[in-house]
């Protein structure tokens, strides 16, 4: 039997790698919420936090589409919340007294790569092209995997 995070993965990965018309955004929903009491605790008050969560879409002013997860009701993406969050890269004093050997930079890293980790779970159209409506290869993947690993390898010996 999957588990409640391999199901939510599942899904996330599922919706984020292809545009769903307005028609499907129910469904969508349905699904993410699905996911979520499968992986989160089935509290009261966290179905209750499930019961706000839809998949949500937007299309920017050059027309471009944004889908991804957020408040149904007020419609704002968790990911645009988690934006105006970091926008004072500052640690907050209640991160430093719990993490002191926690740098500016590594804090910072931290803030990106939550963000890097959102924005992985939305579906970008302008990114649709090269997301191929989620068909995985897995031999492609494991070559750029390698090839990044050498990039990462490369960077080290001689920083750009």
């Amino acid at each position: 039997m999957a588990s409640g995070k391999q199901i939510l993965l599942f899904v996330l990965q599922e919706l984020s790698q292809r545009s769903h018309s307005d028609n499907d955004l129910v469904e969508a929903s349905d699904r993410v919420k699905s996911a979520l009491c499968a992986h989160c605790s089935t509290s009261g008050e966290t179905m209750e936090q499930i019961k706000n969560i839809a998949w949500l879409s937007e299309t920017d002013k050059d027309g471009l589409i944004k889908q991804g997860l957020g408040i149904s009701k007020s419609e704002v993406f968790l990911s645009d919340i988690f934006a105006e969050l970091i926008i004072d890269e500052k640690i907050p004093d209640r991160i430093r007294n719990r993490f002191p050997k926690l740098t500016q930079d590594e804090y910072t890293t931290s803030l990106d790569m939550i963000w890097n980790l959102f924005s992985a779970i939305q579906y970008w159209e302008q990114l649709s092209s090269v997301e191929n409506e989620g068909i995985l290869n897995i031999n492609e993947i494991e070559n750029s995997l390698k090839s990044y690993s050498k990039w990462i390898k490369s960077y080290d010996k001689e920083p750009w």
